[in-house]
């Protein structure tokens, strides 16, 4: 994402993990990130209130924070419990990821919600996203967007996972749909291991569909084995 961002922004990062940062991006200490305008909580949900209490205090007044988590519903609370009343709070979840936004992200889809933010300011936001980055905005609440994402994300990388332990093979004989199966395997084995967790653990939407889909395999599964056995 820095990458998109660069050319109109300077890109400042706190990062405690000694791991390279792209080339567009400084690194600056964890006082000089809390210190800017516009900070975006770019860390896995699991380690997010942490990090709100650690810079909450250094926040200045008018600071915009926004968050990219691949979930709303826990972020946005986390948000509207440590960020002081005097800063601004847009939530918003970018849908693609290194490799999907490789070649571009024009086009691709962001999901916004106004936490805590005039509306003039929420307006550039949006502004910025559309015109500067050219990308889809979505207005959806946190709830909804937990909703979508229990089968958008959830359902999607249950059956990734499930997958990759399988271990498909890449057969010859393979059909268009066996391919897909095939490009969901690839995809979900590309992320990280928190990634996956978040989506799963931290979306309060997520165990009921993952609970009917197998409930659902369950049952084709007694079905089949009912035919068999006439």
């Amino acid at each position: 994402m820095a990458q998109h961002l660069a050319p109109h922004f300077e890109v400042r990062a706190y990062d405690p993990r000694e791991t390279d940062l792209p080339a567009e991006v400084k690194r600056v200490t964890q006082e000089e990130a809390a210190a800017s305008d516009v900070i975006v909580l770019a860390v896995p949900v699991q380690a997010m209130e942490a990090a709100l209490e650690q810079i909450a205090p250094r926040l200045k007044p008018g600071t915009l924070v926004l968050d990219v988590a691949s979930v709303k519903q826990i972020p946005v609370s986390l948000m509207e419990q440590y960020v002081p009343e005097s800063c601004e709070i847009v939530a918003t979840h970018p849908l693609f990821g290194p490799q999907s936004g490789k070649e571009g992200i024009a086009g691709l889809t962001v999901v916004t919600w106004p936490v805590r933010v005039s509306g003039d300011r929420y307006a550039e936001v949006q502004k910025f996203l559309r015109e500067g980055l050219k990308v889809d905005v979505h207005e959806v609440s946190p709830d909804e967007h937990d909703r979508e994402m229990a089968y958008v994300q959830a359902l999607t990388f249950l059956i990734g996972r499930a997958l990759s332990d399988l271990d498909i093979p890449n057969t010859p004989l393979k059909t268009a749909t066996y391919q897909h199966l095939s490009d969901i395997e690839r995809i979900v084995q590309n992320d990280t291991g928190d990634l996956f967790d978040t989506v799963e653990l931290y979306n309060p939407e997520a165990p009921a569909v993952r609970q009917a889909f197998v409930e659902k395999l369950d049952q084709i599964e007694a079905a089949l084995e009912a035919h068999s056995s006439k």
